[in-house]
């Protein structure tokens, strides 16, 4: 008796849904004038897997660095920069964003903001977006690395997060920023300078010298 009143009910219940899908549509047309079936339900997520943003790709290199001799002078900071290129309708509320991957490195940091915006990308049209990363003036930081990715998206949302409709587009996978020690070469000077079969030039009486294959 209650397998036949839930067979009823399952079925009256996929008749209303059916009945109700079929009413609620109705014949539009589109862009090319073509009739089409138009499903109310469908539209707003269509259009927000639609994706808007074409490609993005790396602009930076991996390796940032400390000076060789002294972690206390020369650069400690570096930009990390991704262009992106919008697909043949445009960008609207375009997000991009500094991701670190895996374990985190506290020696390699982002400095200011990791999550970047615009208004509105053209078509087609192409744009760069960097982002800071400072190394730790300590030699502990020599030879560690900090994986990462920078992402973008159109944030339809509007909470500059990724979500479920959202198509997101990152640079390759497995990048990961290198800490170098930097060579300073301003700090190295030129004693003396020797040819082979010739006596010393003296640097107080200069002669041209001339190097060939």
């Amino acid at each position: 008796m209650l397998g036949s009143r839930l067979k009823r009910w399952l079925g009256g219940l996929w008749n209303t849904l059916t009945g109700t899908a079929a009413r609620g549509r109705r014949q539009t047309r589109d862009r090319s004038g073509q009739r089409c079936r138009f499903h109310p339900a469908l539209h707003p997520l269509e259009d927000r897997l639609a994706p808007a943003v074409a490609s993005i790709t790396p602009l930076s290199w991996n390796v940032v660095g400390l000076d060789s001799n002294n972690v206390n002078v020369g650069p400690n900071a570096f930009l990390i920069g991704a262009r992106v290129t919008a697909d043949n309708a445009g960008v609207s509320n375009l997000v991009v964003r500094y991701i670190e991957d895996g374990a985190n490195n506290t020696l390699i940091s982002p400095v200011g903001a990791t999550t970047l915006t615009q208004a509105t990308l053209a078509p087609g049209a192409s744009q760069d977006f960097y982002f800071t990363v400072s190394v730790t003036r300590s030699s502990a930081a020599y030879t560690t690395v900090q994986k990462y990715h920078i992402e973008a998206f159109q944030d339809v949302g509007n909470d500059q997060l990724p979500n479920s409709g959202e198509t997101v587009l990152s640079t390759p996978p497995n990048r990961e920023l290198f800490v170098e020690h930097l060579i300073s070469q301003n700090r190295n000077n030129v004693d003396s300078v020797s040819v082979l079969g010739k006596p010393p030039v003296d640097p107080a009486n200069p002669q041209p010298v001339r190097v060939e294959d």
